[in-house]
């Protein structure tokens, strides 16, 4: 360290870089400096008392450097240790690596500031020069974007950070910020800096981007014991597949798991890996989820340990019934691992093909448009859709037609006469898939991590559960208008939630456009559609309703029960004319009612719930308990001798059950340790790896970059 003695030899216009080296100097250089004094915590406040300003704190006197300059236009760069090289850019023709070309150059100011330290750790001004060869801005509202004059203050930090994890883009976080701080002349930083501060923390993940979201999905876990996750890796410990599904969800699928739909979108992560949920419906028919993945590639082996993962996480339970596209590598790995569950194709997958392949036919060919689709549409069983589509094939002429060969090869996948006999909730296409997959764009984007991708999803899945919360509050809170006085519509309101008794109330009405004819006494009846002369029907106008009075049986060939869990207008037009008032049992699901989530949870779910000690299992503990007990009051009540049989085996009961708590009191905590589900993660002792950007079929093409020169 120099002597204070040598310091006025500084100069800041001769200094030769040797001598500079040598010196231990702290150089505070400005860009554009209009200082003409500082008032420091000495007793000398003149800046132009070289060698003579002591003050001991350099960085609380920078900081009044920046305040005096903020007031006189003008700003200073931050400190650096070493020598001052005058400004200007580099050497004119030097070689090397082409520079960025700059919007704008500096004027080589020599208006600065240079201290060094001395003993006690005090510092010494040792040259400072004022005069500027440029014009000062003075006025506050443009002198504050200067780099030393802006900055984010802790505050507003923490709320920039709150903003952006709701998905708000910098352009509406700016404009809340201004909003808030009075106006954009009191925000002291710009667009640019607060992009930098949003973008910080995705900087963060890089190289880490998985093991922190296997951290989040065991805090998750830690708080929701049937929380459930599973990751494959690679050969290279690098992430293949990362599957993950909610408590709620898991209980959810016990109850509505019949009718599950399967899609996968792209531009969802910086991955670019597909995102692949399963949808099911609920009893307000609500669009709810039954787990998501995030895929390397949608290759059969690849859905087979999707599809495998997913049963496992559902207790082995396989859907009924599952809606896909028309992807072979799904198909395949949905006969290997749900062999009895039936398979349907996406019926709008379908005629989006049709429509490219059949663009010329449908222009050339007057009609035959329409009868195709009223070949599909309307063909109540698969004899009359074959005998029409025979018929459409020869009037038209298109035997030879690749693509009619196609569709009728393949026709017991997708067309809706195949599958009037299985429930599907009334759902032919994978609308909701295509539905939750625009949504999801919304929270997500082609550069989000998979950190930040499985925290928004989770806010989304809380959104749909408000939505269901709020369904359930409604359905509870007051009862639907009435169409009509009939009991069976009392009934209908009483049993079910408001949107399926909308639906219920639709094919009510739409009853009266029918009349019935009996065909045979008692047990087969005719139901037509009313002639209209203004408007007549396009569609089919006749069906036949068989009605077994003993067993309160009936039937209608449209199957619209079956196929929709709802009695169709036919048969509730049957039912009015025979004076059958109240709907039988047996036709009122109880998915779609407003007990569909009481007292149906399977044995295996209730005991996986039973072994956690968190408030969340047991409140479901207590939900279950209540369900039964409820049953015992209501069959005990029936008489006094069922009564006193209930008191006798209650007490009995009850005291059979302290004895347990107290003998099994010590082990408890044992056996459930010992019982907890075990997420499958394969390879997760190995550090986990980022995954490398997938080549999935709806990957879109980079863009190339392209200098100037080429725009």
């Amino acid at each position: 360290m120099d002597n204070a003695d040598d310091s006025n030899s500084y100069n800041s216009v001769d200094l030769d870089d040797q001598s500079a080296k040598e010196q231990d100097t702290m150089v505070v250089d400005y860009l554009e400096v209009g200082v003409e004094h500082v008032q420091v915590k000495t007793s000398i406040a003149n800046l132009e008392d070289v060698g003579c300003s002591l003050f001991e704190n350099c960085q609380h006197d920078q900081d009044d450097l920046v305040q005096h300059s903020r007031g006189h236009g003008s700003s200073i760069e931050e400190p650096h240790v070493g020598y001052f090289k005058p400004r200007g850019g580099g050497e004119a023709g030097s070689k090397g690596t082409p520079q960025k070309e700059m919007q704008y150059t500096r004027t080589g100011c020599k208006a600065q500031m240079r201290v060094k330290m001395i003993e006690d750790g005090r510092w010494t001004i040792t040259t400072f020069h004022k005069e500027h060869n440029h014009t000062l801005i003075v006025s506050p509202s443009k002198s504050r974007f200067f780099r030393s004059h802006r900055f984010i203050t802790h505050d507003q930090k923490e709320m920039i950070s709150l903003l952006s994890e709701q998905n708000i883009s910098t352009t509406q976080i700016m404009s809340f910020m201004a909003a808030r701080e009075g106006g954009a002349h009191n925000i002291h930083f710009i667009r640019k800096d607060l992009s930098n501060q949003v973008s910080e923390s995705n900087r963060r993940l890089i190289g880490v981007d998985v093991s922190t979201t296997i951290n989040y999905f065991r805090e998750l876990q830690a708080r929701d014991s049937l929380f459930f996750y599973a990751l494959e890796v690679d050969e290279q410990s690098m992430a293949r597949n990362l599957f993950w599904i909610d408590g709620r969800s898991r209980i959810a699928y016990q109850n509505f798991g019949d009718v599950v739909t399967f899609d996968t979108t792209y531009m969802t992560n910086k991955y670019s890996r597909p995102f692949a949920p399963f949808i099911g419906v609920n009893h307000h028919r609500q669009s709810i989820f039954f787990g998501c993945a995030l895929i390397r590639d949608e290759t059969a082996n690849t859905f087979c340990w999707l599809f495998q993962t997913w049963l496992e996480a559902m207790f082995g339970q396989h859907p009924k019934a599952i809606i896909t596209d028309q992807d072979p590598a799904m198909r395949k790995a949905i006969q290997q691992v749900f062999p009895n569950t039936v398979h349907r194709c996406c019926l709008w997958h379908v005629m989006r093909k049709a429509k490219e392949h059949f663009s010329l036919l449908y222009s050339t060919r007057e009609g035959f448009k329409d009868d195709l689709l009223s070949c599909i549409n309307n063909s109540i069983t698969a004899e009359e859709f074959e005998i029409e589509w025979s018929t459409m094939v020869e009037k038209y002429g298109l035997q030879d037609n690749n693509h009619i060969q196609v569709m009728w090869n393949n026709r017991y996948q997708w067309a809706p006469a195949y599958f009037r006999d299985t429930f599907f909730s009334n759902m032919g296409i994978t609308q909701r898939s295509e539905s939750i997959n625009a949504v999801s764009k919304i929270w997500v984007d082609c550069h989000t991590s998979i950190y930040k991708f499985v925290t928004q999803f989770h806010k989304m899945l809380e959104s749909r559960y408000d939505k269901e919360d709020e369904a359930d509050f409604r359905t509870c809170g007051g009862e639907a208008s009435l169409w009509s006085y009939s009991p069976i519509e009392i009934q209908a309101r009483d049993a079910y939630t408001k949107a399926n008794f909308l639906e219920f109330k639709t094919q009510l009405r739409l009853s009266t456009r029918y009349e019935s004819s009996e065909l045979e006494k008692y047990s087969l009846y005719k139901v037509s559609t009313i002639v209209d002369p203004i408007l007549p029907s396009r569609y089919v106008q006749s069906y036949e309703v068989s009605v077994d009075v003993a067993s309160k049986m009936i039937v209608c060939t449209c199957k619209l029960f079956k196929f929709a869990g709802l009695l169709c207008s036919h048969v509730l037009r049957v039912m009015l004319d025979i004076k059958m008032h109240l709907i039988p049992l047996h036709y009122i699901l109880k998915r779609w009612t407003k007990d569909a989530k009481k007292g149906s949870s399977s044995i295996q779910l209730v005991k996986r719930v039973a072994m956690g000690d968190d408030p969340h299992a047991k409140a479901l503990r207590v939900q279950a308990l209540t369900q039964k007990a409820q049953k015992i009051i209501f069959e005990g009540a029936q008489s006094f001798g069922s009564f006193e049989l209930a008191c006798e085996k209650a007490d009995k009961l009850v005291d059979e059950i302290i004895s347990y708590n107290q003998a099994s009191k010590g082990s408890q905590d044992d056996e459930v340790e010992a019982h907890l589900p075990i997420p499958q993660i394969d390879g997760l002792d190995l550090m986990v790896k980022d995954p490398p950007s997938s080549q999935c079929k709806g990957k879109r093409k980079p863009q190339r970059f392209k200098p100037p020169a080429e725009k």
